[in-house]
């Protein structure tokens, strides 16, 4: 019998983008994977910062400490992750720019200046609102300690999903920076020069780019992009990713309420390539969740939960045995990685002239990112270094495997991408996969999320409470690239002292950019 081909083991990808975690912080202590202890349990040389990373004596040196999930089960602030920020946790020192892949200095000269250690040096010299590095367990230098399964602590749905799957050690996010750029290049393999959250779509027009949504109808296949709608709770929707670009705005397929994701996987009806959002709602401290994105401040169960609801729907499904499920990550959301990131091809002629300036020659720090499939041997930890642009690079394999012409991209950068397809070496699926994967219980549950769960006090108490700076972040950064609006293009100045005012603006944003997008398609 002739070996089977790509587009015959897969049939369908699920992508799971989380946010804002570096891969040292969630697998630095994951067994054989490149992180920052030796076999032995010692530190790796050079895995530590400073408080003057340019000096040749340093000072004090700041290691990083492991936590558990028990006793850390969140950060306690929000570390800077702009691209000025970024840049300067990975170099150690301002820059002027990142032209061709080299970084210059804020001052004279071409060349920057040495660092101690050599690179990601400067994580506790800029560390906006870290003013005790020391105190790493709660600060950026944190990373979650490997506990064998069932022991108190354990990060037990990430860290199961990889020792019964595929962890990639060498994945990187596309951008040192922020969630907006990041995610545009994780549908478009472009940002169109946007690189921060305080510009906007008349300077950076994304919204009108060619996403991998328009690849797959081309050539005949399906898609969809599910959602927290939050339906019934007075509280606001999440259709971050797909109210960016108006190809994906417009289409039903792109907002599809989450709760159907679990009913669709049952059925058997899941397209041949599926995007699911999380959700970025602060979370209610004593009475449930809605924020399960992982991002930095936010609570790791309430997104381990999330990780695990999915796995078990696709484990469930009668399409097993044909899907690739992705857990992924946005950026590292300035949390420390000991890896410095590489340089790349530049997706296309774009340069963001902010301060510094970037020309998008370079990725962003390592990000986790694991590949779950019966096809995938059990327990591998896959070296080869790798991107977000890397799944475009993969589906686009399979739309064209098969097929004269066999390449497809959007831009150089997919083009230039790193596949995986080389990891379905397999001949036949696995039939030893993992039957189930237990979460931290029905407290931390996100999904499916049935209208009524809350109380309706305590919607009230939660809308008008003051927003928390973290999700105020979040909210305006994706209104700052929606058109359509008076606001549009300007940087927003009002303030918002209750959720449910902030909720009401965004849900103003979304709609005046559809309403744009109809008029402009």
């Amino acid at each position: 019998m002739p070996a089977k081909a790509l587009h015959e083991k897969i049939e369908h990808v699920v992508v799971l983008m989380l946010e804002n975690r570096s891969f040292d912080h969630l697998f630095g202590d994951f067994p054989n994977a490149n992180g920052l202890v030796e076999g032995n349990g010692d530190y790796k040389a050079n895995v530590w910062n400073s408080k003057g990373p340019t000096k040749s004596q340093p000072g004090a040196k700041f290691f990083p400490e492991r936590v558990n999930v028990q006793d850390v089960p969140q950060m306690v602030f929000n570390p800077d992750h702009s691209f000025r920020g970024m840049t300067m946790e990975i170099f150690g020192q301002p820059l002027r720019s990142i032209k061709e892949g080299i970084p210059l200095p804020l001052g004279p000269g071409s060349v920057i200046q040495t660092t101690y250690p050599p690179a990601m040096s400067g994580f506790c010299w800029y560390s906006e609102g870290n003013d005790d590095p020391g105190d790493s367990k709660n600060y950026n230098l944190s990373f979650y300690q490997y506990l064998p399964p069932g022991e108190r602590g354990r990060l037990r749905v990430l860290h199961t999903l990889a020792e019964n799957f595929l962890l990639c050690d060498s994945w990187h996010c596309d951008v040192p920076s922020c969630t907006v750029p990041n995610r545009m290049f994780m549908h478009a393999a472009t940002s169109c020069g946007h690189n921060s959250t305080d510009q906007n779509y008349r300077e950076y027009p994304y919204y009108k780019a060619k996403t991998i949504y328009q690849q797959i109808d081309e050539t005949g296949k399906d898609w969809a992009m599910y959602y927290f709608s939050n339906e019934g709770t007075g509280l606001p929707s999440d259709q971050t990713d797909a109210s960016m670009n108006g190809y994906t705005a417009i289409r039903p397929q792109g907002n599809k309420n989450i709760q159907n994701f679990v009913t669709d996987a049952a059925d058997g009806n899941l397209p041949f390539y599926t995007f699911l959002m999380c959700s970025f709602l602060d979370q209610f401290p004593t009475e449930g969740s809605l924020g399960n994105s992982m991002h930095s401040e936010s609570d790791v169960r309430f997104g381990e939960n999330y990780v695990a609801a999915v796995y078990n729907a696709l484990r469930k499904s009668p399409l097993w045995g044909k899907t690739l499920l992705i857990v992924n990550f946005d950026e590292s959301g300035g949390i420390y990685d000991h890896v410095k990131p590489p340089q790349v091809p530049r997706p296309d002629g774009y340069v963001n002239d902010g301060e510094p300036s970037f020309d998008f020659s370079m990725l962003g720090p390592r990000i986790p990112a694991i590949l779950i499939s019966p096809w995938l041997d059990k327990g591998i930890v896959f070296r080869d270094q790798l991107q977000n642009t890397s799944i475009l690079r993969f589906v686009q394999n399979l739309l064209t495997s098969g097929l004269e012409p066999n390449f497809l991209s959007l831009t150089e950068r997919d083009a230039q991408a790193p596949s995986f397809a080389s990891v379905f070496w397999r001949d036949e699926p696995r039939t030893d996969c993992l039957p189930f994967l237990e979460d931290y219980g029905p407290l931390f549950n996100t999904i499916p999320f049935p209208a009524g769960v809350l109380s309706t006090e305590a919607v009230e108490r939660y809308l008008d409470a003051p927003p928390s700076k973290l999700y105020l972040d979040v909210a305006l950064e994706y209104a700052n690239v929606l058109p359509g609006h008076t606001d549009s293009g300007h940087r927003i100045s009002r303030q918002f002292l209750t959720r449910r005012a902030l909720f009401s603006y965004s849900q103003e944003r979304r709609d005046a950019a559809l309403k744009f997008y109809c008029q402009t398609k």
